[in-house]
């Protein structure tokens, strides 16, 4: 295991620009490497900004998504090293897991411990999977494990077979997404990936306006289950499976089961999820 002092936020975004030159195709892999970031503060100050901007009413509770996003600065040390061989920008959040064991102490710092995997290779590209442990006096507070996809797509997959025409957005609670969230959460999570917020960028990637991040996204849905007294602060599992965009209407439906409260997110003009999961 190595240990690392964490790259300021501006050098972090420079070197994340410079690993787009860096060359790889279906064939690359990595072996995997750890890396552990101590004495971190738990930034509750910034909790605080983060909780405004996602409309969390109780910041007193820490809601699992913020684990993640302490982790930002450590994760992205680690992927704009020598260690990872793929371009940090333009990386596709597919999923993320959460698990809290125990509270977050403020006034204790943090160490946290990152495990960057390859993960193999889809028709769509390669599959990187990520794990923070998250501990305080040596005991583990949180855990997040989380999949990425680095685009390299396979020229003899077929093409997809266009989908049936979406059906009507289901009933539930509207969440708006404005045309400057982007800006607004990459303030309070250091995520200054310029898809969020440059509709240039987002035109590179396909899109015709930016794209919501995911987290955000899952963080607003966090803070509103949790507003409506349904548990969510010990796991929080989510799967990404379209983008949100930015403007726009989406409606949010939930069910309480036994073992927790599934949720997905949907378009206000569709019936096909924008992200899903379960938390508890």
């Amino acid at each position: 295991m190595v240990a690392q002092a964490i790259k300021s936020l501006p050098r972090l975004y420079f070197d994340a620009l410079r690993t787009a030159r860096r060359s790889f195709d279906r064939s690359t892999r990595f072996d995997r490497f750890t890396l552990t970031i101590a004495g971190m503060a738990s930034r509750q100050r910034s909790y605080g900004k983060w909780c405004e901007v996602i409309g969390h009413r109780s910041p007193a509770a820490v809601l699992p998504p913020w684990f993640f996003v302490i982790a930002q600065r450590p994760l992205m040390t680690a992927l704009t090293g020598p260690n990872f061989p793929f371009p940090v920008t333009g990386m596709i959040h597919l999923d993320n897991r959460t698990e809290v064991d125990q509270p977050l102490d403020w006034d204790e710092p943090l160490d946290i411990r990152l495990e960057v995997t390859h993960g193999g290779v889809r028709p769509s590209g390669h599959v990187v999977t990520l794990a923070a442990e998250y501990l305080q006096d040596g005991a583990r507070v949180a855990l997040n494990q989380a999949t990425a996809l680095v685009r390299c797509p396979d020229p003899d997959r077929p093409k997809r077979r266009p989908g049936s025409p979406a059906g009507p957005a289901p009933a539930g609670i509207q969440l708006e997404f404005g045309a400057g969230d982007g800006t607004r959460y990459a303030r309070v999570s250091e995520d200054w990936n310029p898809i969020h917020w440059s509709r240039g960028f987002a035109g590179i990637a396909g899109f015709d306006r930016p794209i919501a991040h995911g987290m955000f996204a899952a963080s607003r849905v966090a803070a509103l289950l949790d507003a409506e007294g349904l548990p969510v602060r010990r796991r929080f599992d989510v799967e990404y499976l379209r983008p949100t965009l930015l403007p726009s209407t989406t409606v949010l439906t939930r069910q309480r089961g036994e073992d927790g409260t599934a949720f997905a997110l949907h378009a206000a003009d569709g019936d096909r999820p924008l992200l899903r999961g379960q938390a508890a």
